[in-house]
């Protein structure tokens, strides 16, 4: 098959797997629930900025003209950048915990005879007019849609 150009079976099942996987619509970006951020440690390096910060700045709430105004600019945005990225971290492992998981929760819900939880889609609330309009021939789109149909849906 690699001489003919041909994907082999076992690329096919790896690609439509994958496919199937990393499309659920219950997943979302920001799906850490808020119990795991609740139990999250601090980060120690974040803490210890912050005390740095709060040192330098001391009673003072206005930072503008002080000798140490520079430092203390440039802790908080490193403070804001560290944060950013351990949320970004945490999102993602929680991501790969959730799809790597999720099959296994399904099977297991199964077993037990407990019932499947119903999709629901989120409403679609667009103050602009042509913007819902929009949403609504993008989203709800009939299954028995010939292609030529379909562009002329788009145009």
């Amino acid at each position: 098959n690699a001489v003919l150009d041909e994907p082999t079976e076992d690329s096919l099942i790896g690609m439509l797997s994958h496919l199937g996987l990393m499309h659920d619509p219950r997943a979302r970006k920001d799906m850490v629930p808020d119990e795991v951020w609740a139990e999250m440690p601090p980060d120690p390096e974040i803490l210890a900025l912050e005390i740095k910060r709060a040192q330098l700045k001391g009673v003072q709430y206005r930072i503008a003209g002080t000798e140490n105004e520079d430092r203390i600019r440039e802790l908080t945005k490193l403070i804001a950048q560290k944060r950013a990225k351990r949320t970004k971290y945490i999102q993602r492992n929680y991501r790969e915990h959730y799809f790597y998981n999720r099959p296994t929760w399904e099977i297991e819900r199964q077993a037990n005879g407990e019932e499947e939880e119903e999709y629901v889609e989120p409403a679609i609330d667009l103050q602009i007019p042509e913007r819902a309009e929009l949403a609504a021939i993008l989203c709800n789109q009939p299954e028995d849609l010939s292609s030529t149909a379909l562009l002329e849906l788009r145009i």
